[in-house]
């Protein structure tokens, strides 16, 4: 069947009609998965606030830019700031 017979049968159409609306499923499952991994960059910035990404990412086994990424996001969320340089700068967890 051609695509216009399909969408005269009724069947709606997969390419134009992506959705782009916020499933607040997606949210539930993303914290599923990023939870852990922020829970344990959190707790290592405790135990040493001078820590980098490769640092990170080896000690939870994942990779230095999903680091990176989590903790663009804490510092997003207000929850993690970064004082000095990247050498030799530090985490502070904001209470």
């Amino acid at each position: 069947m051609m695509r216009d017979e399909i969408l005269d049968e009724g069947v709606n159409d997969p390419v134009n009609s992506l959705d782009n609306t916020a499933n607040p499923d997606d949210d539930l499952v993303n914290d599923l998965v990023n939870g852990p991994v922020k829970n344990k960059i959190l707790g290592l910035i405790k135990s040493n606030p001078n820590i980098n990404y490769d640092e990170l990412a080896t000690k939870i086994g994942v990779s230095a830019s999903t680091i990176k990424r989590h903790i663009q996001k804490l510092k997003a969320d207000g929850i993690v700031e970064r004082f000095g340089s990247d050498k030799t700068g530090e985490y502070r967890i904001k209470s």
